[in-house]
């Protein structure tokens, strides 16, 4: 399956620069460790077209390994709007050697605005679904759909983060290249432009007393506890995309059985996380207005929560959930949590109590 990744993208790439008249993107599916990510947004800064034409792993020096899934191509020239749909063959190539898995991917673009103020709204709908390669049983099988929209700056020559997403020791991240023939080089920011966003949700848990201290932490302390091991490790899901003040934005994730998928019109609603809502600029903040909704069996028992702050980019803002849903970790099956009382364990279903937010600026 390697060469049907690369030939289309080498093929692009090998394109003498007189003749490619046509503007074209380029998208990247990778999955990495979830603390290698700010790792990787520093590296693909100043990362050439080819980046990834080495090979499908590239290794990190910490926590695992970074692989490729998906490199493709789709024509957006005198367009304004392009569609891009693959479909990866049952391999290994997702999760390595334990997991054959095939992928189903739905990437649609639409330019908006002009000159330097032009942006991409992008949908992105990649669904996986795969099983056991030593134990391929039915009942085993597993799916997790991903979908996002949200508005990537339209530089040219650059990779631009559109999606990242998380539920596990992984997250996938989505990249976007816009391929442009003779574009202007990119000098300063114009402080004309309207500032552009990319804004990280955790939904996850702390301890009840640092909950109780967030009050008096200050940003530095604040940021400590949203990046620490800690709240990675107990995360439930994790978002993150690109937004636009005054433009809605939304994020998906479900895990689940696609025996039960197929069968219950209802089941991969159950399953979901979403997170959805939009930005306002306010004088020296931003102002985040959004709805998490999560995951449950049922209707009645899927909680809506409001997640709103006035936020100072580059810092994190720590909501407490009085609502403390059950974490739902496959399906309808629930993360569970043990616990000593009166001298004997006990087991009950693990809560979320806690989101992470911020917003980070990016350059135009």
């Amino acid at each position: 399956m390697k060469p049907l990744f690369f030939f289309s993208v080498f093929a692009l790439l090998l394109i003498p620069a007189g003749i490619r008249a046509q503007d074209r993107l380029c998208y990247a599916l990778i999955t990495v460790p979830k603390q290698e990510a700010p790792i990787v947004r520093y590296e693909m800064a100043s990362a050439p077209a080819n980046y990834f034409a080495g090979d499908m792993d590239f290794f990190t020096s910490t926590r695992g390994v970074r692989r490729l899934i998906y490199l493709g191509q789709a024509d957006m020239a005198a367009k304004e709007r392009a569609e891009l749909k693959a479909y990866l063959p049952t391999s290994l190539t997702y999760r390595g050697p334990w997991e054959k898995c095939d992928t189903s991917i739905f990437f649609s673009t639409q330019r908006s605005g002009e000159g330097r103020e032009a942006t991409l709204i992008v949908d992105a709908k990649v669904l996986v679904q795969g099983n056991q390669a030593i134990d391929p049983r039915p009942e085993l099988a597993h799916f997790t759909s991903y979908a996002a929209t949200g508005q990537v700056p339209l530089r040219p020559n650059a990779w631009q983060e559109v999606a990242y997403w998380s539920v596990d020791h992984y997250c996938q991240m989505l990249w976007q290249y816009a391929l442009v023939k003779d574009a202007p080089k990119t000098g300063t920011a114009d402080p004309a432009l309207p500032p552009l966003y990319r804004l990280e949700m955790i939904i996850g848990k702390l301890p009840e007393e640092s909950l109780t201290s967030l009050s008096s932490s200050d940003a530095a302390r604040r940021a400590l506890i949203a990046e620490s091991d800690a709240v990675h490790a107990y995360k439930w899901t994790a978002f993150s995309l690109h937004c636009l003040p005054g433009q809605a934005f939304s994020s998906r994730i479900a895990l689940g059985s696609p025996m039960k998928r197929n069968k219950d019109a209802d089941y991969e609603a159950s399953c979901s996380c979403t997170f959805s809502g939009n930005l306002e600029i306010k004088l020296g903040t931003v102002a985040l207005k959004s709805e998490f909704r999560t995951a449950a069996p049922k209707e009645e028992d899927r909680l809506t929560i409001s997640l709103e702050a006035d936020l100072v980019p580059g810092e994190w803002h720590i909501q407490p959930i009085g609502e403390k849903p059950i974490i739902y970790e496959f399906g309808h099956r629930a993360r569970r949590q043990y616990q000593m009382i009166d001298g004997r364990d006990q087991v009950a279903p693990d809560r979320a109590n806690a989101a992470f937010y911020r917003v980070v600026e990016v350059k135009r």
